[in-house]
Order: C-alpha cells, then structure tokens, then sequence
C-alpha cells in the first residue's frame, strides 16, 4: 500500500489534481444531498445534517489548496480535509449502525429542529431514535444514503491523503534543490 502511495505520489501535479478531485466530488456529495432534500423532499435528520458539513470542509479545503502556491500549505489545506472527510466516514458508519440496529442512540431525540420540548426531551432520555435516524428512507443500487456518504467520504479521504501526501513529497523535493 505504501509502494502505491509513493508511486501516485511521485506524479507530476498530483497534489493539483488530487485538490480538484476532491473539489470535485465534495461539491458533487454535498449537490446530490441538497437535492434529494429541496429537490424531492428527502428530510434529513441530525447525523445526515452533520454528514454535511465534512464536505463543506473539504470544498473550502479543496479551494484554498488550488489558491496557495507553497506545496507545504497546499500539503496542509489537504490535510485537513482528508481528516475531515475521515470524521465524516465515521459519522456515515455510526448511522449505519442505527439502521441495522447494532446500536442505538438519542442522538435523533431531539427532533430535526433542535429545539427541545417534554415530548422529545422524554423520548431522548428514553433512548428512542426519532424518525429518520435509524430508519433507512431510500435506497440507490441496494444501499442507503448513509452507505454511498462512508464510501464516497473513504474514496475522497483517500485521495485528499495522497494529495498532501504528494505535497509534502514536492516541498522536499524543492528544498534538495
């Protein structure tokens, strides 16, 4: 695995393409998201909203990296965004979890709004999940939505990885120069 890193990370530019790529496919997660929710009128629940943001992260991340010019700080920018897709990988696995009831949660307690009332407080302390949490509401080719997010979230903390990875590897190639 690590021959495989060194070799994509000797690529000329991969540092670059690996910043589009995961612009790319963040602003892609984060699109197909909004849209099965304004669109088609999908409602997400709290882990789907938290799902959200590591892409959110990783688009600012994405975008920063292709503004900067120094390969350490593109390394950095690419850093972070591949730890906060890794988070959202594991959030997307947590809710996964709930729907095949490995385990369950008050997480979804409190109600998609937030807001906290006797009803939801009592279901929260009760340790019920609220609708859609643990629910699976649809399913694309046999998997949830939870499912395509932990795998998309993987792929895009992988290349993120060796984006900064390959960053790292030109700074010093600079600095032997």
């Amino acid at each position: 695995m690590t021959r495989a890193f060194r070799t994509l990370a000797e690529v000329r530019g991969m540092p670059r393409l690996a910043s589009v790529l995961v612009l790319a496919g963040a602003t892609a997660a984060l699109g197909t998201a909004l849209t099965a929710q304004y669109g088609f009128g999908l409602e997400p629940c709290h882990l789907c909203i938290w799902q959200r943001w590591p892409h959110a992260i990783a688009v600012a991340g994405a975008l920063a990296a292709l503004a900067v010019r120094r390969p350490v700080a593109r390394g950095g920018l690419m850093a972070v965004a591949a730890l906060a897709l890794t988070a959202g990988f594991g959030i997307a696995v947590y809710q996964i979890g709930l729907q095949q009831e490995f385990w369950t949660t008050s997480v979804c307690g409190v109600g998609n709004s937030g807001s906290l009332s006797s009803g939801n407080i009592d279901q929260a302390l009760a340790g019920e999940a609220s609708t859609g949490c643990a629910e699976i509401a649809t399913r694309v080719f046999g998997l949830s939505i939870p499912a395509w997010n932990a795998v998309a979230s993987a792929a895009l903390a992988a290349v993120a990885g060796v984006g900064a990875w390959a960053a790292g590897r030109s700074n010093k190639a600079e600095d032997e120069r």
